[in-house]
């Protein structure tokens, strides 16, 4: 049997763009010859749909979408979506075939496991359904089907239904498929990127494959769906405790697909071989044999297994460079502005933004070419017409800056604090990408509000009375001018913050917050500070090499500072250094340990002594407490780290606590 499975970049409630989609990865996989396509999961509707999954006819849309999609003879195809079903809202996976009115549903899968930790509240939309338990109803679709947990008998292979999350839990799905018989499982997901979950993913899927006795086909949404989850694709189809193929990750198309055969008989001796496994009346009962249809030939291509950037795909700055990157595309292209603004400092977080910025360009250009694609409408806006063709790497990246300098301004804004040694950076990152960069100074509008204080409270301010409100001032006052910027351009505007100084509320409001999205606000610091270095000494792989970024030296080199005093500063001096602090907010975010915990951990882990640990976590939780309402303002960001601050998908804080 061949089989097929596509990663699809959706867009909530896009009906028409979600269905093209779909439809041309169902003709690709035709094109392969493939009896079956696996498609993500709620990937009619998109999975990132939240309180709109409780619109009235969002059921009724999605199946009158469903049936417009043309499933050619001899494939079957499973889509999914929200179902509505005795007043109860389910996540499923339809089962399609041909019709020659469209897809005619053979049976719907109702998800049985939902996705309640992390950055996921299935529960809150939907319902669960009982394991094993099947109806026939006509209520769905007018005529009668099975709905909830079926089995179907296809081509010679018992086809069950595991998905996302029932493959995460002790007691997964693929468990109860086994005692009735599947050896195909099909698993229709909506998995987030995070840093280093790639290789748990796929560990579940190869052994799902060996215990189960199963081809396990699995895919997966790419992209940035919603706004603050990014998709990292990678399809995989295992057989037999086997990677037979793995798709791409973070790619710029709209579907990539895998293909592969499958040995049906080499699953089945697992079931052969389990001689203690007692057969029930139960484990035959909701199964479903689907008709095939009068086999239409098609040119049979060999099995893929597509490995990009190969060297690299498990190292940690790699995925994260190309999620923040690919997330930075989507929010352009799904927004239809003009790219970015951006308040370039000079530092290590706004550096690091304006070279996510040009990745995501250059990417999308390498993607493009290698792939023979035309150009997206929201790319070829930019290219003009002496740089519209490329040959080698190096004509991709002289592409690359022509289009930045359209598609992205940046802005530097001095004080009498600043350095040279940031006015210099910023310039030389600016020009290393392609930017369209500026420099102004803000002193005439820092020194006109300070008067107006100081005529209001009657006294002069002063660093030793006022240093936070002076601090302050200077960030606040470069807001609107940036801002006005990004309006006139139509562009968005990207803010710096990182997750390290958000923890600890290490951030102006209205002043470095400012801005429409946050594309790092998911890194700490201290990944921070390693990306750049590793950019700027090893580089990121790019059409077969490695790119480095020479021009990152100004940053890397630097200390970390906010350049707001008269005298020199330092973060770390502010705050304490990155490492501790990014040890407390994994202890405490992802691990959730008191207080106490964390003070015996550091002082294990770190060469400092006890009354300095002491002073490190008593500031990190007085600072965390005193400042979720920062958080609660800022600008949407990816989620990039296993944890995150966001308030709305993952740190979910009181905002008033003792």
């Amino acid at each position: 049997m061949k089989v097929s499975t596509t990663s699809l970049n959706q867009t909530p409630l896009s009906w028409t763009s979600n269905i093209a989609n779909i439809q041309s990865a169902i003709n690709e996989a035709k094109t392969h010859g493939a009896d079956l396509l696996v498609t993500p999961e709620l990937s009619i509707s998109g999975y990132g749909c939240e309180d709109a999954f409780y619109m009235e006819d969002i059921s009724k849309n999605a199946l009158e979408a469903l049936h417009t999609l043309k499933i050619p003879k001899g494939m079957v195809v499973t889509v999914g979506l929200p179902v509505l079903f005795w007043n109860r809202l389910y996540n499923a996976v339809a089962l399609l075939k041909h019709s020659d009115d469209g897809a005619i549903v053979q049976g719907i899968s109702f998800k049985k496991t939902l996705a309640m930790n992390g950055i996921h509240y299935e529960a809150r939309w939907f319902s669960r359904w009982e394991a094993t338990s099947v109806i026939e109803t006509d209520e769905i679709t007018g005529y009668k089907i099975p709905v909830g947990d079926p089995v179907f008998s296809y081509k010679g292979a018992r086809i069950g239904f595991e998905t996302c999350e029932e493959s995460w839990v002790p007691n997964r799905a693929a468990r109860t498929l086994f005692d009735r018989g599947v050896n195909l499982i099909v698993n229709a997901s909506a998995s987030h990127f995070a840093i280093g979950k790639f290789e748990t993913r796929k560990q579940l899927v190869i052994e799902g494959s060996r215990a189960f006795g199963a081809a396990y086909v699995y895919s997966n949404l790419n992209g940035c769906e919603a706004g603050r989850a990014i998709y990292d694709g990678g399809c995989l189809i295992a057989s037999g405790g086997k990677l037979v193929a793995q798709g791409e990750r973070f790619h710029y198309s709209n579907h990539a697909i895998i293909t592969s055969d499958i040995d049906l008989h080499e699953n089945q001796l697992t079931h052969q071989l389990n001689s203690q496994q007692a057969t029930t009346a139960q484990d035959y009962q909701g199964i479903f044999k689907i008709e095939d249809d009068l086999y239409l030939p098609v040119e049979k291509l060999p099995s893929l297994i597509v490995n990009e950037w190969e060297r690299s795909q498990y190292i940690e700055h790699e995925e994260a460079m190309r999620a923040v990157a690919l997330g930075l595309r989507d929010w352009s292209h799904k927004t239809w502005t003009n790219g970015y603004t951006l308040s370039l400092s000079g530092g290590a977080d706004s550096g690091l933004v304006a070279v996510c910025t040009y990745l995501s360009v250059l990417f999308e250009l390498e993607e493009t070419y290698r792939k023979r694609l035309p150009f997206s409408l929201q790319v070829a806006r930019f290219i003009s017409p002496e740089t519209s063709t490329a040959r080698d790497s190096n004509d991709l990246i002289s592409m690359t800056k022509g289009i930045m300098s359209n598609y992205m301004q940046t802005l530097y804004q001095g004080t009498t604090n600043s350095s040279d040694t940031t006015l210099n950076a910023a310039k030389r990152v600016a020009e290393g990408i392609g930017a369209n960069h500026h420099d102004w100074t803000i002193d005439e509008m820092v020194n006109s509000y300070s008067s107006n204080v100081e005529n209001v409270i009657g006294r002069k301010l002063t660093w030793e009375k006022d240093d936070i409100p002076l601090q302050n001032i200077q960030a606040r006052v470069r807001a609107p001018g940036v801002w006005m910027l990004a309006n006139i351009e139509n562009k968005l505007l990207l803010t710096t913050s990182n997750m390290s100084e958000g923890a600890v509320g290490y951030v102006t409001m209205d002043g470095d917050s400012s801005g429409v999205l946050a594309p790092i606000s998911g890194i700490t610091k201290g990944r921070i500070l390693k990306l750049l270095e590793w950019l700027y000494k090893e580089g990121i792989s790019f059409d077969g090499s490695l790119h480095k970024m020479d021009f990152l030296d100004c940053i890397v080199e630097q200390k970390p500072t906010a350049e707001l005093r008269p005298e020199e500063q330092n973060d770390e001096d502010d705050l304490m250094p990155f490492p501790v602090l990014d040890r407390i907010v994994e202890l405490f975010m992802v691990r959730r340990k008191n207080k106490e915990t964390i003070m015996a951990m550091l002082l294990d882990e770190f060469d400092l002594s006890k009354d300095t640990v002491e002073e490190y976590v008593e500031k990190f939780f007085k600072l965390f407490k005193r400042n979720q309402w920062k958080r609660e303002r800022q600008a949407p960001g990816f989620h990039i780290e296993i944890n995150s601050l966001d308030p709305k998908t993952y740190g979910r804080f009181p905002l008033l606590t003792a």
